[in-house]
């Protein structure tokens, strides 16, 4: 008995689920709002700002390098110098370089072992039970043979336990890389709120940390204002 055989049921479970929720319409179509209203939002604040290459907050990794950008000339105003744009962007590039990583060895992983694997056999039972199941049923099942062919293998389970080995150090350093850009880039975005609308930025960031969908929102409805500015203070002043 081996990892792979031991529960073929509870691995096809597992990908079929996390599958389900990558695909679902709902969950794609909440991210590209979100997506679209944080990129269209910090775009807008720093081409109002003077800042260069503004457009950059329209793209993944670039949209993190233009909101540090926005925090530290916010806090270029107050004398202070900050390089959060730096330590975003290397944390976003970090991230995505891990992140394909992972992907590449997953598809060429996985074609590997399929192409490593003693063919699949499917008894007359099993393929009179298939006329009577559904096209998902069918792939569940096709998916407990293959996992079940590669467990009678063990120089392949060894390369597949070398795999998932592999798999889990990066997705473990993704973890790590992630956590530190959730924690610097809340601390930027405690800036541009600030930026925006100081009365209300602390509330606001701790919306957002505990529910992080709100920073995109939050952003949103703050990016036309300039009340943390010393000019937009003046002209209130006056």
């Amino acid at each position: 008995m081996n990892f792979l055989s031991m529960d073929a049921a509870a691995m096809v479970d597992v990908i079929q689920m996390v599958l389900d929720v990558a695909t679902n319409w709902w969950v794609l179509s909440l991210g590209a709002l979100l997506y679209t209203l944080f990129a269209v939002s910090l775009w807008r604040i720093a081409k109002r700002r003077g800042i260069n290459k503004h457009w950059l907050a329209l793209f993944p990794v670039g949209n993190l390098w233009v909101l540090g950008s926005i925090a530290d000339h916010y806090r270029s105003l107050q004398g202070k110098t900050k390089n959060r744009r730096k330590v975003l962007r290397i944390i976003g590039v970090t991230a995505l370089v891990l992140t394909a990583a992972l992907i590449i060895l997953a598809v060429c992983g996985t074609m590997d072992v399929i192409s490593r694997a003693p063919s699949v056999k499917i008894s007359n039972e099993q393929l009179q039970q298939m006329e009577n199941m559904t096209a998902d049923e069918r792939s569940t099942l096709i998916m407990e043979l293959m996992i079940q062919s590669v467990s009678a293998d063990p120089a392949l389970v060894e390369y597949v336990r070398g795999c998932a080995v592999a798999g889990a150090v990066m997705l473990v350093c993704l973890l790590g890389v992630s956590l530190v850009g959730v924690v610097i880039g809340r601390i930027a975005a405690y800036d541009v709120l600030c930026s925006c609308d100081p009365g209300n930025a602390v509330f606001m960031t701790v919306l957002c940390c505990a529910f992080p969908p709100a920073m995109p929102m939050m952003i949103f409805l703050l990016h036309k204002k300039d009340m943390g500015l010393p000019v937009a203070q003046g002209k209130k002043k006056k």
